[in-house]
């Protein structure tokens, strides 16, 4: 079960990875974002040092919780964690070609209305 957890962390922080660099690439700034809470954070720190920052926070969060899932060695633990970042990295992904291609696909149509209707309220 352990490789199983370490897998899952690669694949959360190698979409992560993907996302922050067709962010830097492609996005560009800080109106362009559309996650509210990340584009007043570009805003306030700079662009590149946001995007970066966001990856290194990310990415020492899942290796947290990698080896605390690995740590706890039951089975529910790990299929959990195992669940959640294949959701968490498949979303990644799916973010990272939307920034490289411009077009929106099914998840990032879903993830754009979440973070618009929260910018209405």
């Amino acid at each position: 079960m352990s490789v199983l957890i370490w897998i899952a962390a690669a694949y959360v922080v190698g979409t992560k990875l993907l996302d922050c660099w067709t962010t830097q690439r492609f996005v560009q700034t800080a109106a362009a974002e559309s996650n509210a809470l990340a584009s007043r954070l570009m805003r306030r720190f700079g662009f590149k040092r946001t995007v970066w920052g966001i990856f290194a926070f990310a990415s020492l969060w899942t290796v947290t919780l990698a080896a605390c899932a690995d740590a706890a060695g039951a089975a529910a633990a790990a299929w959990g964690y195992t669940l959640l970042a294949a959701f968490v990295g498949t979303v990644q992904a799916a973010v990272a070609a939307t920034n490289a291609t411009g077009r929106f696909n099914a998840v990032t149509r879903a993830v754009y209305r979440l973070h618009t209707l929260r910018a209405r309220r």
